[in-house]
């Protein structure tokens, strides 16, 4: 039985309205769909494995864990504290581009009297200094000081680590305080920023007995600049070397 002319009519309709309504629908569900996570169980955001790399941590199995060298306290005025942990990144080409931590003052009846939190970073293969400069523990007397990471996000990086070097460190202790002060040469054409800079003090038996930071803004290529770094007060006995520790956070761009 051939269809009639308004059946063919309705059914171009339907069919229009029905393709309409289908488009609508997936304009809607690709808009209102909620954006892309981490932890979606999808392929998305050029990860390069479900939900890893890319935006995302580093797709790895068991990164080597951060290498605690030492933890060691400073009191700068009674009852307050400075401390400072020599750390190590093993890991060759995974870092850390937002390290938190955490160190904790214990008591000599192990109890927690003083606590600070941080943010750093950590290169692969790099060894570093976190310093916290104000531990308060009132009239409690500190035994041991111990660091915590939180919240490790690990990423892979390939960035070369630029040309920075040492070349000369002075030292200086009287009534006044110690005073170091560090030439920090750019052996590389290109100026470098936003230099964080660390140093650490040594008696005979290469124990740390003194910690302080710095920072540079800027060395112009071929450049030197010197850093400084001082102390509240005169050593006893006067510490014997001096590790100076200059670097950037190769993760910002």
């Amino acid at each position: 039985m051939p269809i009639s002319w308004r059946l063919k009519s309705q059914l171009k309709y339907f069919s229009f309205f029905a393709i309409f309504v289908a488009i609508a629908v997936a304009a809607l569900i690709f808009f209102l769909r909620p954006a892309p996570i981490c932890t979606d169980g999808k392929l998305n955001q050029h990860e390069e494995q479900i939900d890893c790399g890319g935006e995302c941590e580093a797709c790895i199995g068991n990164p080597s864990e951060l290498v605690t060298n030492w933890v060691r306290f400073f009191e700068v005025a009674p009852g307050r504290y400075e401390a400072g942990a020599y750390v190590e990144n093993p890991n060759l080409v995974l870092g850390l581009p937002s390290l938190k931590y955490q160190i904790d003052l214990y008591s000599l009846q192990n109890n927690i009297i003083a606590s600070a939190q941080g943010i750093t970073f950590a290169n692969p293969r790099e060894k570093f200094l976190i310093y916290e400069p104000n531990l308060v523990t009132l009239k409690k007397i500190p035994a041991r000081a111990i660091v915590r990471f939180l919240d490790l996000k690990w990423k892979k990086l390939d960035s070369k680590k630029p040309e920075l070097f040492v070349s000369r460190n002075e030292f200086t202790d009287d009534l006044d305080g110690g005073k170091l002060r560090s030439i920090i040469e750019n052996q590389s054409l290109f100026p470098i920023q936003n230099i964080s800079l660390s140093a650490i003090l040594y008696d005979n038996n290469g124990n740390a007995v003194g910690v302080s930071i710095s920072n540079l803004v800027e060395i112009n290529g071929e450049e030197k600049a010197n850093a400084y770094f001082t102390w509240r007060q005169k050593f006893n006995p006067t510490p014997q070397t001096y590790e100076v520790i200059a670097r950037v956070n190769l993760f910002q761009k």
